[in-house]
């Protein structure tokens, strides 16, 4: 059994994901998602990889855990939300910074703005008094 490259990896975990919709009923056909491509790559990457590493480090199951994590690894930039925006402006100043260049990163800033950032609080931030 070989291995799927991340991209073949990736897709397939995306394809998976997106759940496709039917027009009400009454009104023309016409193509719509109700999970697209768009959501489904940010539910692979919030949810269902770390769900599926955490499943496999707690159910012995180490291949599951490895193979997670390698896809989760493999997963380039997202769009950037609001919090990346954010962080990425507290951190780097005006020009963005291309350090940001994985989902996991997106989601180290992500975890820092949980655990260090408090609204209007930002001049007391050891990360912003260090940039």
């Amino acid at each position: 059994f070989d291995r799927p490259t991340a991209v073949e990896a990736r897709r397939c975990l995306i394809d998976s994901l997106i759940v496709e919709g039917e027009p009400p009923v009454g009104q023309r056909p016409r193509r719509s998602s109700l999970i697209g491509r768009g959501r489904a790559t940010v539910l692979a990457v919030n949810v269902i990889l770390p769900f599926a590493v955490a499943y496999g480090n707690l159910s012995s199951q180490p291949g599951l855990a490895d193979r997670a994590r390698w896809a989760y690894f493999a997963f380039p930039r997202l769009p950037a939300d609001a919090i990346v925006r954010r962080m990425n402006r507290q951190l780097f100043g005006a020009a963005s910074s291309s350090l940001i260049d994985s989902a996991r990163r997106q989601q180290g800033l992500h975890h820092l703005h949980k655990e260090l950032c408090r609204r209007g609080r930002c001049h007391d931030c050891e990360l912003a008094a260090a940039s």
